[in-house]
């Protein structure tokens, strides 16, 4: 496990959280956290950590096609199992009252929401739309692969990159056109040179102060309307990026002093990404009767600590034990498939005697 990325992880749900924190203090109150406009791109920093990531969890891959297969199916258990529970929760009450779900307005989509086909109307948990560039960018991840280990990564980045600039140079009109050649989608290629840039140990303690203090300083410029580009990927995607190189150049020392409710809050990160809008919907309303604008402070914090706790349950008895149940589940049907075709296409991969395991996984 490395330390930093799950404290990385906690902090970019916790912008999300915020951002919509602020929102309800807006629909509630008089807009206590109107000055707060950055907490989208914890977004930005979730894009960073997973090109990061993707490089990291396949270091010891060999490019052969169980490798690439294994990759997905672990990416559909890790990402899938708790999407659909709370999809389908958020269904029932959709189709009970609609004026429940995507209260900010516009056509909310259910069959896309469950394949998290891109859509331009709304998912039924609105943040599912971060999925569907996520799960674009694994299968390009895992095609790469086939290519093996030394060009897998620069090429998803080349295609990446190559794909936003086409857009650029060519803006498209349908739905799916626009969604392959979203700006966003450079970030994850942001991750996997930030991966690249600790393979080679560029992590020292004034690379990374200085790093965090001009990913901070972004951050702020955005934040105040300084720094505004056209594109999100340079506007909030770099301010990302630097946040995330900084805090990564400090792996060693915050392994040797981990703070464990700020891992813990990077453990239930994704739970607490999808879910917070449920206890947030039910919370804000009865807290802003029961406070009242003169305790604007005591409704941002409790509708804070609220999500995160109800994050943190959710993760220990649902995603959890779901991922425990279906991991092995996809891997068996994977080998089983190879084992239909009469061969075994998916021969086991051969590490070299002196192949270790990856820094910082266990």
């Amino acid at each position: 496990m490395i330390v930093s990325i799950q404290y990385l992880r906690g902090i970019a749900a916790l912008m999300v959280v915020l951002s919509h924190v602020a929102w309800k203090g807006h629909q509630y109150l008089d807009d206590p956290m109107g000055w707060f406009r950055i907490g989208n791109g914890g977004v930005d920093l979730f894009f960073v950590i997973s090109g990061f990531i993707m490089c990291h969890t396949t270091a010891r891959s060999r490019g052969t096609v169980r490798d690439a297969s294994m990759f997905m199916a672990h990416r559909f258990a890790r990402i899938l199992p708790l999407y659909w529970v709370l999809t389908l929760a958020t269904l029932a009450v959709f189709l009970a009252m609609p004026s429940r779900i995507n209260t900010s307005g516009g056509r909310t989509d259910i069959w896309q929401s469950f394949l998290l086909v891109p859509t331009d109307g709304k998912y039924l948990i609105q943040a599912g739309w971060t999925l569907s560039y996520e799960f674009f960018f694994y299968f390009l991840f895992a095609a790469a692969m086939l290519l093996g280990r030394r060009w897998a990564h620069p090429i998803v980045a080349a295609a990446l990159v190559l794909l936003v600039a086409a857009g650029q140079e060519w803006p498209p009109h349908s739905v799916g056109a626009l969604f392959a050649t979203d700006a966003l989608l450079v970030e994850f290629a942001y991750g996997i040179a930030l991966y690249h840039l600790v393979s080679a140990k560029l992590t020292g303690r004034l690379t990374g102060i200085l790093s965090i203090i001009a990913g901070l300083v972004g951050f702020a410029l955005v934040n105040a309307d300084l720094f505004h580009p056209k594109l999100r990927c340079f506007r909030l995607g770099v301010p990302a990026l630097l946040v995330c190189y900084g805090v990564v150049c400090f792996e060693q020392d915050l392994r040797r002093h981990a703070v464990e409710r700020l891992k813990a809050l990077g453990d239930s990160s994704y739970s607490l990404y999808l879910m917070h809008p449920f206890p947030l919907a039910a919370a804000a309303p009865v807290l802003a009767v029961a406070l009242h604008h003169a305790f604007a402070p005591v409704f941002v914090l409790a509708l804070v600590l609220c999500s995160t706790v109800c994050g943190w349950l959710v993760y220990l008895w649902i995603e959890a034990r779901l991922t425990r149940l279906s991991k092995p589940w996809v891997e068996r049907l994977v080998l089983a498939l190879s084992r239909g075709r009469g061969t075994d296409p998916f021969p086991p991969a051969r590490l070299p005697a002196d192949a270790g395991t990856a820094s910082g996984t266990r």
